[in-house]
């Protein structure tokens, strides 16, 4: 493709659009009425893409949003106010973008990207003395003359700009939208769902039962991990515990396949001891779900995990909250604190941090970045950052630390009454996005019901750039927060209210899945459940795009089968 439209392009010659369609060259039987794009059409002003390695950026012009071609800007970076607005400047395009976390002008190449939209282009021989109608943002080019590339006779001196070819789109698989609901007769549900690189699925629960065939559950609440691929097919399902409850607060998937599970337990796994009524485990599982080691954390008050990621180096880190004093030399502050461990790939135990204010703090989440830094979501009942009091009854907190354990900077935000962020998740820019559920009014002038979601943007450096509020005139909780490539952000949780009028509560608490675009607007809410309560706690995006959700159902879903007193649900592309 790349060498007829080397021969044959028409093109825009600053910011704007060809408009015209005719001829490539004047030959009637060498490809007359074929129209050829000057840029392909994209989506979000902004948006920023590659093809064939080379960085393309959306646009918008007087003819809608076109990609171009990027290149780095010399000189010192100009700051800009309006995402993807475009301007033109000496002949050039420039497109306000974000670079580390700042709106600057980025300056483009003068061609956006071609594209063949219509009937394949023949080469020609011929000088192309077609007339271009192009519209520039301050109409500095005029009606410019655009000839085949061996002889250019614009009054304007051009060098020759290579067309680019269009960018290679791997297709994607979608997988058909589908139900799974499992368990046994007791109570069933899954609390933790991550995806791996080729899109299989990996879910962590509990179960008052027997899920594994001929195994006996070891006490009064075992974890069960359980794969899947990307349409749902089971490959294999574990299942662990000790003499007494155990409960899965979070599950992720390393480079190589291995699989580290967190969570809760009243019993005891190993040596290591049961410290206090409830103690953290982690626990580590191969590819196929044979458990590696297992550890266990904690003193003879309580201590529970929330959240685990892990790094480029196989690092594990854990977080949650403690009653203890866990982390040596360090008096707990308040009634609880949050705990923050670092384990390495053989479940060795590298350090243990812990902090808070003089009343309660609670860690929800954590995720590592790029680079390995390390950035945890919680809740405070007290003033964590330096020179803040509290807002309300509870506000939002995100910290920062390096890969030590060093703190590098903490946030604390939140309105006049309770706010409890609850998941957190990470892009491939390493911008931050926490959603949890508030009573009181963050981005509204009144909170909608009497608890409402809530999501907030922030970049890498603690800066914010959005807070959007939304529910029903009822009560949302919201339990996870993920993703996509695209820049689609995924909230899900539960609802007693109704989000659309055509699709009203089925009973007790439905699962919602909120759609939001990267900007923060809302796009899409859907309401799924049962006659009985329902809710839903973890959701991830696979590479492919598509959304796996899990969560807890106590009625039965369409063409499945309820197996108990609550069941276990995984609801794909719901």
């Amino acid at each position: 493709m790349g060498k007829f439209l080397s021969k044959c392009v028409l093109a825009a010659a600053a910011v704007g659009v060809v408009m015209a369609m005719g001829s490539c060259g004047n030959d009637s039987s060498r490809g007359r009425n074929a129209l050829v794009a000057a840029g392909s059409s994209c989506e979000k002003a902004g948006q920023v893409s590659k093809t064939s390695g080379i960085q393309v950026v959306c646009a918008s012009t007087n003819a809608g949003k076109i990609w171009y071609q990027t290149k780095t800007a010399k000189g010192k970076a100009v700051s800009c106010t309006v995402f993807g607005k475009v301007r033109n400047k000496a002949n050039v395009v420039w497109v306000c973008g974000v670079s580390g976390g700042k709106k600057t002008w980025r300056a483009t190449a003068p061609l956006p990207v071609a594209v063949i939209t219509a009937s394949p282009v023949i080469e020609s021989t011929k000088q192309d003395t077609s007339a271009v109608t192009v519209i520039p943002d301050n109409n500095v080019l005029a009606d410019p003359k655009i000839p085949d590339d061996s002889t250019r006779t614009s009054s304007t001196t051009t060098e020759p700009t290579p067309a680019v070819e269009p960018a290679t789109t791997i297709p994607r698989k979608v997988i058909a939208s589908g139900i799974k609901q499992f368990g046994t007769e007791f109570a069933d549900g899954i609390g933790a769902v991550t995806t791996d690189a080729q899109g299989n699925v990996f879910v962590a629960g509990f179960t008052h039962g027997s899920l594994v065939n001929n195994q006996a559950n070891y006490g009064l609440g075992d974890v069960f991990v359980a794969k899947f691929d990307d349409e749902g097919t089971k490959i294999w399902i574990k299942q662990f515990g000790t003499n007494g409850s155990e409960s899965p607060s979070g599950i992720v998937v390393d480079t190589g396949g291995n699989i580290f599970v967190t969570g809760m337990t009243t019993g005891l796994f190993n040596p290591e001891g049961r410290g206090g009524n409830y103690d953290i485990f982690l626990a580590r599982l191969d590819a196929d779900g044979n458990q590696i080691w297992i550890h266990q954390v904690g003193a003879f008050k309580h201590d529970f995990a929330s959240s685990v990621a892990v790094d480029s180096q196989k690092n594990i880190y854990v977080v949650g909250d403690t009653y203890n004093s866990l982390e040596e030399g360090v008096t707990l502050g308040g009634t609880s604190d949050v705990v923050f461990t670092k384990f390495d790939f053989e479940g060795k135990r590298l350090w243990i941090k812990q902090f808070g204010s003089s009343v309660t703090d609670s860690a929800k989440s954590v995720v590592v970045d790029s680079r390995d830094n390390v950035y945890i979501a919680g809740e405070t009942a007290g003033a964590l950052a330096e020179n803040q009091l509290s807002s309300g009854t509870t506000d939002t907190f995100i910290t920062k630390f390096n890969a030590d354990g060093n703190r590098i900077w903490l946030k604390q935000f939140g309105g006049t009454a309770r706010d409890t962020p609850w998941s957190m998740t990470i892009d491939q820019t390493d911008n931050l996005y926490v959603a949890g559920f508030t009573n009181g009014a963050l981005a509204t002038k009144t909170n909608f019901g009497s608890t409402d979601i809530f999501a907030t943007k922030f970049d890498s450096s603690g800066n914010q750039f959005w807070t959007k509020q939304l529910g029903t005139p009822d009560q949302e909780l919201v339990r996870s927060i993920a993703v996509g490539k695209n820049g689609d952000i995924y909230i899900v949780g539960a609802t007693k209210g109704t989000f659309v009028a055509s699709s009203p509560n089925a009973g007790g608490s439905d699962i919602f899945i909120a759609t939001l675009n990267a900007d923060g607007e809302q796009q899409l809410t859907r309401q799924i459940g049962t006659t009985s309560d329902d809710q839903a706690w973890a959701v991830d995006v696979s590479n492919d795009g598509n959304l796996y959700v899990g969560g807890v159902v106590g009625g039965v879903f369409p063409g499945q089968i309820s197996a108990g007193l609550t069941d276990s649900v995984l609801l794909i592309n719901p």
